[in-house]
């Protein structure tokens, strides 16, 4: 039962930690770790510099990516048992018994992280140490896109165009779908135009009945097929939820100190 003592077994050298907004909750007090002093950085790129394989496949594993990537490496930051009903489910998120880098274990804002060895992803060498955000901002993203059942013919909004939403953008659009990017920013809106975009709006200057007639206009119907929303406020939960047709579905990524939603 439990996770026992296996997942402490590889250490690895950080060369990269992406700043999550969840870290800045944390700073902030709006999230707090299990106890102090603490470690964050759950966004985790690096090489292997010690390893203790217990079994066969998880030495194949480190020496498939020692002399494949050079020991380059991702962290896969939820370290879950393998063996609970949701794990077996493939649903690992919901594990009993799970714990995440840089949340309930100490993170890789540091020097060495000390992850299970079934949390390393061989680090592609064509990718840089930067790609380390693929393990939350990217694995994310890609789960909504595909929780939505996005396709050629839908139409996504997109609220909030930072990390999460640029990659939602790109990633939405691997699947044909049209978009319509929402932010208050003139800086993201015009990076949003730049990864193709069809429709960019500053909430701030058209209230959601003229945003629906022109979405209507520009594409002939009557709402959205999904929101994903990268905020998580009032404003931008009932922003979205005002944008969905019959039977559209919205998906919260982001949360703030302020959110209360009536339905």
């Amino acid at each position: 039962r439990g996770l026992g003592d296996v997942y402490k077994r590889q250490l690895v050298k950080v060369k990269a930690c992406g700043i999550c907004h969840t870290d800045l909750n944390i700073i902030e007090g709006i999230l707090k770790p299990p106890k102090y002093p603490h470690v964050l950085g759950h966004e985790i790129a690096g090489v292997i510099v010690d390893s203790k394989p217990s079994t066969d496949q998880e030495k194949k594993l480190i020496e498939e990516i020692i002399s494949k990537y050079n020991g380059r490496v991702l962290v896969y930051f939820y370290i879950t048992c393998g063996r609970c009903a949701y794990c077996l489910r493939g649903e690992t998120n919901l594990c009993k018994y799970f714990k995440r880098i840089g949340f309930e274990e100490w993170g890789g804002y540091a020097e060495y992280v000390k992850v299970p060895i079934s949390n390393l992803l061989p680090l592609p060498n064509e990718l840089g140490y930067e790609a380390a955000i693929l393990v939350d901002a990217g694995a994310t993203v890609y789960r909504a896109v595909r929780k939505l059942s996005i396709g050629p013919s839908s139409i996504v909004s997109i609220i909030g165009i930072g990390g999460l939403g640029s990659m939602a953008i790109q990633m939405a659009k691997l699947y044909n779908a049209r978009i319509v990017a929402i932010d208050i920013m003139h800086e993201k809106l015009k990076i949003a135009k730049e990864l193709n975009a069809d429709y960019v709006v500053d909430i701030r200057s058209i209230d959601v009945s003229a945003l629906l007639e022109e979405i209507k206009h520009l594409f002939g119907v009557d709402g959205v097929d999904a929101v994903i929303d990268t905020v998580g406020n009032n404003r931008t939960i009932s922003v979205g939820m005002s944008m969905l047709k019959r039977g559209g579905k919205l998906l919260i990524l982001g949360y703030g100190k302020e959110l209360e939603v009536s339905l």
